[in-house]
């Protein structure tokens, strides 16, 4: 998969380059003081999106 590589002060951030532009890989490069690592993301829309409920199951709180 073609990527974009953006690359800041401490850290670099990876997003797809074809289809949609979804955020790949984060990379924090600073210090080790200030804590460095790598997270991945994958699996984008595999979870079908929440839908609200109906009117009818919806109550309203008064002072809430």
């Amino acid at each position: 998969m073609k990527t974009f590589k953006y690359v800041g002060d401490e850290t670099n951030f990876w997003i797809a380059a074809e289809g949609e532009p979804n955020l790949l890989k984060i990379e924090a490069t600073g210090s080790t003081t200030d804590g460095t690592g790598t997270m991945s993301f994958s699996d984008w829309n595999a979870v079908a999106p929440h839908k609200a409920p109906a009117a009818t199951e919806v109550i309203s709180i008064p002072g809430l």
